[in-house]
């Protein structure tokens, strides 16, 4: 498993779509990852809906299941506590996280954006640090994106939802894999 890929994969493909290709290369990437146990792409419905979109229409699509709806906000903060002092302060922990780390975030993104999370776990693949990335993504990540697709596979016409499944799929994985000595 090529977690460094993967987990930029994930980023990207969480991030503002601004390039339809670019996404397409991403979902398949993730499929691709998840397919290596898996019998079926989970993320064909995704892969299909892009292929036939145009970008502006994934765009929407986009700004509609992420931003519009809190239900399906990409912030993990909001999903573990909700609008209160709670989410600040997890979003203060994170941050140290990523300063520990020598992590420098996109500046136009909240740091406990799925896209920027991830982003953050494929720089922890990169060092070798999986055992900080594991417990990071334990702690910071895995909660709240469950409590994500517990709430979009229930959203009928998301196309998305299959992103989040797919995301909790991976870091599931990623934090139950055990190391032989």
């Amino acid at each position: 498993m090529d977690l460094t890929k993967t987990y930029r994969a994930l980023s990207q493909a969480f991030s503002y779509p601004w390039d339809k290709d670019e996404l397409l290369i991403s979902v398949t990437q993730i499929a691709a990852q998840i397919m290596e146990t898996a019998r079926e792409n989970p993320l064909a419905g995704l892969a299909e809906f892009i292929s036939r979109t145009d970008l502006s229409g994934i765009q929407e699509e986009y700004v509609s299941t992420f931003d519009l709806s809190p239900a399906c906000a990409p912030y993990v903060g909001y999903h573990l506590y909700g609008d209160t002092h709670k989410k600040g302060e997890h979003m203060i922990a994170v941050k140290g996280v990523f300063r520990d780390h020598d992590y420098c975030p996109v500046e136009y993104e909240l740091p406990d954006h799925l896209s920027v999370l991830f982003d953050f776990a494929a720089h922890l693949s990169r060092k070798g640090a999986d055992a900080e990335r594991r417990d990071f993504m334990m702690t910071h990540v895995l909660t709240g994106a469950k409590k994500m697709k517990e709430i979009a596979v229930n959203k009928p016409n998301i196309h998305w939802k299959d992103l989040i499944t797919a995301a909790c799929v991976i870091c599931t994985a990623d934090c139950e894999e055990v190391i032989s000595c």
